[in-house]
This record gives C-alpha cells, sequence and structure tokens, in this order.
C-alpha cells in the first residue's frame, strides 16, 4: 500500500516535470519561430538544437518513468512474499 503511494506521487511529480518540459520548450519555440520570421538565421540551427534536446529528455523521462515502475513492482512483490512467508511461519507456530 505504502509502495503504491510513494509510486503514484512520484509518477504525479514526473508527469508534471514532463508537462512543464513540454510548456516551457513550446514557448521557446515561439520565441524562435518569431525571431527566424524576422531573418534571424542561426536561430534556425538553435531551433534543430532545441528540438533534439526536447525528444531526448522526453524520451529521458518516460524511460525513467518506466524503470520506476518496474522498481516499484519487484518491490511490491517482493513485499508481499515476505508477508507471506512471515505469515506461513506464524502460523506454522505452535500458540500454548
Amino acid at each position: 500500500e505504502q509502495f503504491a503511494k510513494e509510486k503514484k506521487q512520484i509518477q504525479t511529480i514526473f508527469g508534471t516535470l514532463e508537462y512543464e518540459l513540454t510548456r516551457n520548450f513550446r514557448e521557446l519555440e515561439q520565441l524562435n519561430a518569431e525571431v527566424i520570421h524576422k531573418g534571424g538565421k542561426s536561430t534556425r540551427w538553435e531551433q534543430e538544437e532545441l528540438s533534439g534536446k526536447q525528444r531526448y529528455l522526453k524520451g529521458f523521462l518516460q524511460q525513467q518513468t518506466h524503470e520506476l515502475s518496474q522498481r516499484y513492482t519487484k518491490a511490491t512483490a517482493q513485499s508481499n512474499e515476505e508477508r507471506l512467508q512471515l505469515q506461513r511461519e506464524r502460523s506454522r507456530l505452535s500458540w500454548d
């Protein structure tokens, strides 16, 4: 239960981070588009750099979210197995 709560919190944080990064990249793209429209030649290269960074960060966040999910799933399964093992041991004890 605690694992599920922590997992949800971290997923929310990652989601918020991804949203903010996307929003900020869009703002930069709009600013670059304005500069390009006004004749800024080096800005085209900067826009391509920005797009590459955006793709990298998005992929990185998706990878981290996936790995986090796998780790929590594994930790939850391990915790459940330990709990079941303790319950089995407890039920084998004699209660006098």
